[in-house]
């Protein structure tokens, strides 16, 4: 590091961790007040991170110093708030088709402009956390901790690296990363964004044209999957209903996270806004609340319950199955963020586990207030 590096370095100062990132921190410009990010890498390529710092690209943070010191590179760069992409999906359960779609047409676009290059940019760490929807809707694809430049004279990657579930198998050393990598992790986005669930587990299947989308993108042979970027954009836009789909998000035009928030707190049934779900939702709903607050409960002895006694076991039969709706229908994440859900054998036991834990609890309860 030179004098005239550390002297620029000097001028953003700390103010706060960021706990969730190894290395990451928070740092204020002394200047202009500005917050910026301040990483430290030890696994790098710096001549990403010098590119990226003359991209004008508006969907990456932009780099504002980029210094190697004895085997680190650190680096100063846009700090983007919003909420990533698996925040808005845990709150907001599976979102839209085109708002997917749309998203995944954006990445598209900024891959586009690192693919071309003539010494290809992989980024090889695409997933949720990784996209930031700022307000407005308008998406920002960050973490280039791990991306590389394609070199056609290697057979595989010297450094195994990405997420599990959104690697593609040659990030595991069956041969090198290249821009089909990405498309990999492209696929496994677009299904989780909207069954949230892995392919592995249960891949999209209502509309058949995105279902042989996403299986394309993550076929193992790198050869059967879409060679670039811009043939799975082409099919993105198709599957969405118009060839003429925007290559960009406005900021004015794009779909707001915040309404799916907003959403986010109906009941399952009506979180989509879709007219017979929403009517099939109300019945349903309906009937369970008839027969569950109209249901007669027997003692022991034979004789009907009545009063408080009746009306407590009621409410507790109805407690019991919202809550196994609920669980079942993915609420608010509950039943993504509850352990082993992620394997498919996980996700039948737990769902019969689950309720039935929450139906012993609302018994006892009910026993010890009879």
């Amino acid at each position: 590091m030179t004098l005239e590096e550390q002297c620029r370095l000097s001028y953003y100062h700390k103010i706060a961790e960021i706990s969730t990132h190894k290395n990451v921190s928070l740092v204020q410009n002394v200047e202009n007040k500005k917050i910026y990010v301040r990483k430290e890498q030890q696994v790098y390529n710096k001549s990403v991170y010098e590119y990226l710092r003359n991209s004008n690209n508006p969907h990456i943070p932009k780099i504002y110093e980029c210094v190697e010191d004895h085997g680190t590179l650190i680096i100063i760069e846009d700090y983007i708030q919003g909420d990533s992409l698996q925040e808005i999906i845990t709150v907001q359960g599976a979102l839209p088709k085109n708002l997917a779609i749309q998203y995944m047409i954006t990445v598209c676009d900024v891959l586009e402009e690192l693919h071309s290059l003539p010494e290809p940019v992989i980024h090889r760490d695409l997933k949720p956390e990784n996209i930031i929807i700022q307000d407005g809707g308008y998406l920002r694809l960050i973490d280039f901790n791990t991306a590389k430049k394609y070199d056609a004279n290697r057979e595989s990657d010297t450094v195994i690296i990405g997420t599990r579930k959104y690697a593609a198998p040659e990030q595991y050393g069956f041969q090198q990363s290249d821009a089909r990598t990405d498309i990999y992790a492209i696929g496994v986005m677009l299904n989780y964004m909207l069954v949230g669930m892995y392919p592995e587990i249960n891949t999209y299947n209502e509309d058949k044209r995105l279902e042989k989308i996403i299986t394309k993108c993550v076929a193992f042979d790198p050869e059967n999957r879409f060679q670039t970027v811009m043939d799975l954009r082409a099919a993105l836009q198709s599957a969405m209903g118009s060839e003429d789909a925007p290559q960009q998000q406005d900021r004015k035009d794009s779909p707001n996270p915040k309404q799916g928030k907003r959403n986010s707190w109906l009941p399952p049934g009506f979180r989509t806004r879709t007219p017979w779900k929403i009517v099939t939702g109300s019945f349903c709903y309906l009937m369970l609340f008839y027969c569950c607050l109209t249901m007669d409960i027997t003692n022991q002895d034979g004789s009907l319950a009545v009063g408080a006694e009746l009306w407590l076991n009621r409410i507790g039969a109805l407690l019991c199955a919202v809550f196994a709706i609920f669980y079942w229908f993915d609420y608010r994440g509950i039943q993504r963020n509850t352990p082993l859900t992620d394997k498919g054998w996980g996700k039948i036991l737990m769902g019969i586990l689950v309720p039935f834990m929450f139906t012993v609890l609302v018994v006892m309860v009910i026993e010890l207030f009879s």
